[in-house]
């Protein structure tokens, strides 16, 4: 049956979010089974105007690799160019690697996180390792006299969650502290493999930074594949939680027809993308709504809200009722409902400027 509710709103809306439904150049550094929380710290590498950093550039494998350590620290550290972010210096593997071993820290706040550009690889690796916490981190991008420029030689993703579970990006956090700002790669954070499972992507700038500067991915802001189920981009229910997700040549968010289910996307600012605010399937295609909802893919292929209808009251608020069409066999209405959420669009359509929220129960 289709249920329609009114809710009070403002100004343009935005339905993308049908995936919200819950349904000095040194040596390469290796750490291996590490018995108590080693740390890269900074080594007295003079540097004008700043406080010592370690540079870990220009190496033939990868910067710095984990292999089954657990509880390493890296902080401060530049790797894959230099403080002036210069091209041409990145290590010929990915900048950072972790295998197996588990909650290790990359970065910290922004005051002490790491530049982890123009490797030749992938910024950071993580494969088979658990409650790992990436932190306060440009990646892809350098800092060039006060501003956020994305070093395109970057040639892979930014972060890559290969078969990892609770990896931890980012924080809830009201002023962005411990955000990483992710541009200039593939595609900002890949999540694929039937064991990525449980990790949350939280306050963090992806093709953008707190400027507006267009710091694009090349391809999706946020990929999602191969059986990866249960991640969340943002924290539901936690406003401070939500990234923003702006000017990626390819869709904001993709979750591939190949990942499972319950990838949760709430709640973010995604706007600006070259494709689809969130794609479901298919990178470039808006699908159409089918009866009843009984289609299956990433996220169930959950129907989307349709308006019909939406007029100002005498106040100044925006009247909209909507419909949708999903029957309960088909969505996973739980005890709260459906959670649907309301946003400013931009011109393509895309939910730029959260407005409020909803809750589309059964007996509505």
């Amino acid at each position: 049956e289709m249920l329609n509710k009114t809710i009070a709103a403002v100004d343009r809306l935005d339905w993308r979010f049908k995936a919200l439904v819950v349904a000095c150049i040194l040596l390469p550094m290796y750490f291996s089974s590490a018995p108590q929380q080693p740390e890269v710290v900074p080594k007295p590498v003079a540097l004008p105007g700043d406080q010592p950093k370690n540079i870990i550039s220009g190496n033939g494998p990868d910067g710095i690799a984990m292999i089954a350590s657990n509880t390493v620290k890296v902080t401060n550290s530049v790797i894959g160019t230099d403080e002036a972010g210069d091209a041409g210096l990145g290590n010929a593997g990915n900048g950072i690697s972790i295998e197996s071993g588990s909650d290790n820290n990359i970065g910290s706040n922004q005051t002490v996180g790491n530049v982890i550009a123009g490797n030749q690889s992938l910024g950071i690796k993580i494969h088979a390792s658990n409650r790992n916490v990436i932190l306060g981190n440009l990646i892809g991008v350098v800092n060039r006299n006060g501003s956020n420029v994305a070093l395109t030689t970057d040639n892979q993703d930014g972060i890559l969650i290969d078969d990892a579970q609770q990896t931890k990006i980012g924080q809830s956090d009201p002023i962005f502290t411990y955000s990483n700002i992710i541009g200039g790669n593939s595609s900002g954070i890949t999540i694929r493999g039937p064991q990525a499972l449980l990790s949350v992507i939280a306050r963090n700038y992806i093709g953008t930074d707190a400027s507006g500067a267009n710091l694009a991915n090349r391809l999706a802001g946020v990929h999602i594949l191969d059986a990866a189920s249960q991640n969340d981009i943002g924290i539901r229910d936690d406003l401070n939680a939500g990234n923003v997700i702006a000017f990626n040549v390819g869709p904001g968010v993709y979750i591939e027809g190949s990942a499972l289910c319950c990838n949760l996307v709430d709640p973010n600012v995604i706007f600006g993308n070259g494709g689809l605010g969130i794609a479901l399937g298919d990178p470039n295609l808006r699908l159409a709504n089918d009866p009843g909802d009984g289609d299956s893919g990433p996220n169930n292929l959950q129907n989307y809200p349709e308006i019909t209808s939406a007029q100002l009251s005498p106040s100044g608020d925006l009247i909209v009722q909507y419909k949708v069409d999903s029957a309960p066999g088909n969505s996973n209405y739980g005890t709260n409902g459906l959670h649907l959420e309301f946003f400013r669009a931009d011109a393509a359509g895309q939910g730029q400027l959260f407005l409020g929220e909803s809750s589309y129960t059964l007996t509505d």
